[in-house]
């Protein structure tokens, strides 16, 4: 399964269900600020998250000793602190153990009493200290393997609403879905459907994609949509530098479009996500359609 898809899922998990859980939420953004991360800095967000409006210690003592006061409070009307750090690769290993410390804040038989769910990209600077007895034997480690074809078709009918129709024609649409997403991601599976919907809009009335749909869609690809709206290479080479902060050229761009090239994940996605959100705005068709991002069946 992609990172960002599960992440955002158990964002979404979380934050549905505020009378059990206390969502404590570290991200993307933050990653200037994961660098350098403290005690200090973990603590406040926390105290301020738990119980809005809190005042917060100067004393680093009594940060400690307000935030154990809110989580004991936390289990004692039944809500469990979850603090979930996106992008975890970005920490310094004695930011890792600063973190390590917060966590180890105990009551009674509770030897901890909050969880921490990290996200990270594999073979980062603390992979060391993460297989080492100090944190390692405290961590269950889930890497991410590929998706498979069973997996990718249930994420696009459960997760994103859509049907496919009976019989070999249905089998053959999600065969030609598949092979159409360079990634097996979950990303990689939103993108083309949303491209099929804007391309088919009656895909949007009753849900379903059809062999010529996806068959279509593959061989005219983004381009001719693209060129449809009037949507340039020069537009969203602006727009990633703009809000991505990379420079990205005409060839590199062209090929994450077409899905050729030898081009990142995490470049086709930027590229992608730049490009489906020009589309967005040029048709605003998907305001209220079935891509709109609620999994709350799967």
């Amino acid at each position: 399964m992609g990172k960002t898809y599960l992440y955002n899922s158990l964002l979404e998990f979380f934050s549905n269900q505020p009378q059990k859980y206390i969502l404590v939420h570290v991200g993307p953004a933050w990653e200037s600020a994961l660098g350098g991360l403290s005690i200090p800095f973990v603590v406040k967000h926390m105290i301020r998250t738990i119980r809005p409006g809190e005042h917060v210690p100067g004393n680093l003592n009594e940060k400690y000793f307000k935030l154990r006061e809110l989580l004991i409070w936390a289990r004692s009307i039944g809500r469990k602190v979850v603090l979930i750090v996106d992008e975890a690769q970005a920490l310094r290993i004695g930011g890792l153990r600063d973190l390590k410390k917060v966590w180890e804040i105990s009551h009674e038989k509770d030897d901890h009493l909050f969880s921490i769910l990290m996200f990270m990209k594999p073979e980062t600077r603390i992979s060391s200290i993460l297989s080492s007895p100090e944190i390692g034997y405290r961590t269950i480690h889930a890497p991410m393997n590929q998706l498979s074809h069973s997996e990718l078709i249930q994420i696009a009918e459960e997760g994103f609403k859509i049907k496919f129709e009976r019989g070999k024609t249905g089998e053959k649409a999600k065969e030609l879905l598949i092979r159409g997403c360079r990634y097996r991601t979950p990303l990689a599976i939103r993108n083309a459907l949303l491209g099929i919907a804007f391309a088919y809009p009656e895909v949007l009335s009753d849900s379903t994609i059809r062999e010529n749909h996806v068959r279509n869609f593959l061989s005219d690809g983004y381009l001719r949509i693209m060129d449809r709206l009037k949507i340039s290479i020069k537009q969203i080479r602006e727009g990633i530098k703009q809000r991505y902060q990379k420079d990205l050229d005409k060839v590199t761009i062209e090929n994450a479009i077409k899905g050729d090239g030898d081009v990142s994940p995490e470049i086709e996605a930027i590229v992608k996500n730049e490009l489906i959100g020009r589309i967005r705005s040029k048709t605003n068709k998907y305001n209220e359609t079935i891509f709109t991002e609620t999994h709350d069946d799967f």
